[in-house]
């Protein structure tokens, strides 16, 4: 059930970001501030700062107590997109999933009675079994100290890295949750959502505009109602099927207008004919399968945005502005592009995680201790 009260914490009244090391002047400027002007007490701000100090996330978290925890997922994680290379955005998508509902805290790989991963934009979910190969691998040589949630956020790094993105620093420090409820992915990103609602979803994770455009086109599946994720993977024909209603039916509309009309005749000529199987992966970006690229881009521009939300992007201003900075298929918007993406990843991978006394380390990835 979701419907017991959350019970509030000094979190909710004054919200604690994720800090470092490199945080303590701004933090100290920040109480001598407010002390001056009387608004609060030095003493109270200092124990919130510490106390934030001392439990937040860093690059290296593993470096003496598992010096060869990053390897040992980056190994694992080659060796499945090698034989494999559908594992890599279901790596990604699972991550983004997992972020997005309760924080970044491996909630999702729970095994529970109506966990997240049984909610309807978590039924396709791929890559399980990448993430527990390396806690079984981690637990022979560091027993209880990689936590499941760093694994996912590093699978998830080293997955773009498999399909040709760029390495990006990934903070680790992360501890697992000890909830996983199927009702809370209700508040997933929608493949119907309106722009207002895709920047409003994002905005309450602590996620902006550019955010929203980078990892929609990175992220995840399209095999359910959520929709990011483009440039190294596939999509559904069922989902597929319903977004060419929506067209098919609401093209003449203002507004209206959701699929490319070269993308829907394709689609409904050749790769989702009338009583196809509904389960079939097609790829829904031209000449990109399984590669970390910005073809996603040009699609949007090019009227071939397969999804409602996709071509939302190229008609609203506000995410437009972001779609014409990522066009362009130089090597140096390639780079640019995987550059943004990372950073954009790190503030996702920041969402809610949990560190200090905050949950535990699972022993296993899919059952609590």
């Amino acid at each position: 059930m979701c419907l017991a009260p959350t019970p509030i914490t000094i979190k909710d009244v004054i919200p604690i970001p994720t800090l470092h090391l490199n945080h303590y002047p701004q933090i100290f400027v920040a109480m001598e501030a407010l002390y001056s002007n009387n608004k609060t007490p030095i003493l109270f701000l200092i124990i919130l700062a510490m106390s934030a100090l001392g439990q937040g996330t860093r690059v290296g978290f593993y470096r003496t107590t598992c010096p060869r925890a990053e390897i040992i997922v980056q190994s694992v994680v080659q060796s499945f997109v090698n034989s494999n290379p559908t594992i890599a955005p279901g790596l990604l998508r699972m991550f983004f999933h997992d972020c997005f509902v309760r924080g970044c805290d491996a909630s999702i790989l729970l095994d529970v009675s109506y966990a997240e991963k049984t909610a309807p934009p978590n039924s396709r979910l791929r890559g399980f079994e990448v993430i527990d190969a390396a806690k079984s691998q981690l637990e022979t040589i560091c027993p209880g100290v990689v936590s499941c949630a760093d694994i996912l956020a590093l699978a998830a790094r080293d997955s773009v890295v498999q399909s040709g993105g760029l390495w990006w620093e990934v903070r680790t420090g992360r501890r697992d949750g000890l909830v996983s409820r199927e009702c809370d992915a209700t508040n997933l990103p929608g493949r119907k959502d309106s722009i207002e609602v895709q920047i409003k979803k994002f905005a309450e994770k602590g996620l902006n505009i550019q955010d929203l455009v980078t990892l929609t086109g990175k992220l995840s599946t399209k095999n359910t109602t959520t929709v990011y994720g483009h440039n190294i993977t596939n999509g559904t024909d069922l989902l597929i099927k319903k977004s060419m209603d929506v067209f098919m039916g609401f093209h003449d509309h203002p507004g209206g207008h959701t699929i490319g009309t070269t993308a829907c005749a394709l689609l409904c000529s050749s790769l989702c004919p009338e009583g196809g199987d509904g389960a079939k992966r097609v790829d829904l970006d031209t000449g990109s399968v399984h590669k970390f690229d910005i073809s996603y881009y040009e699609n949007l521009k090019n009227g071939r945005g397969i999804l409602e939300s996709d071509s939302q992007l190229w008609n609203d201003p506000r995410t437009q502005r972001f779609v014409e900075w990522f066009l362009g298929g130089s090597r140096q918007q390639q780079s640019k592009f995987s550059v943004e993406f990372g950073k954009s990843m790190v503030r996702l991978g920041d969402v809610g995680v949990k560190t200090g006394d905050k949950g535990e380390i699972h022993r296993v990835c899919n059952a609590i201790n």
